[in-house]
């Protein structure tokens, strides 16, 4: 095998600075938090399973997170030499402004704004 195991486990931390550290485990937290934010919003919905905006919201963040998560971990399994923070894949500014617009027309379209921004 090729994988270097050591006291470290499958991927060493030797040459990574702390600052580099705590911005791995702060967006691990924060896509944690996510994850079980949008699952508390699945269950609590007044039937999850239906049409309930706030329900589907919950699913979406919930699997959001866990797509993020996983491929941070496939890629500490498998690549561990690749590891950084782009393994979270949450790195390009497109992608977090996508992200923003996203809820934003969420919450505009569920909570009746639209019909001020967007007129029939």
């Amino acid at each position: 095998m090729s994988e270097r195991r050591g006291k470290e486990g499958i991927f060493s931390l030797d040459g990574t600075s702390t600052e580099q550290i705590l911005k791995l485990v702060l967006i691990g937290c924060f896509l944690g938090v996510m994850g079980s934010a949008g699952f508390c919003l699945f269950l609590n919905s007044s039937s999850p399973l239906s049409a309930d905006p706030l329900g589907r919201e919950g699913l979406f963040l919930l699997f959001v997170s866990l797509f993020h998560l996983s491929e941070f971990i496939l890629c500490a399994r498998f690549n561990p030499h690749l590891l950084d923070l782009s393994s979270f894949l949450l790195h390009t500014l497109e992608y977090q402004a996508a992200f923003f617009v996203c809820q934003i027309e969420f919450f505009c379209a569920t909570f009746g704004v639209s019909s001020f921004v967007w007129p029939k």
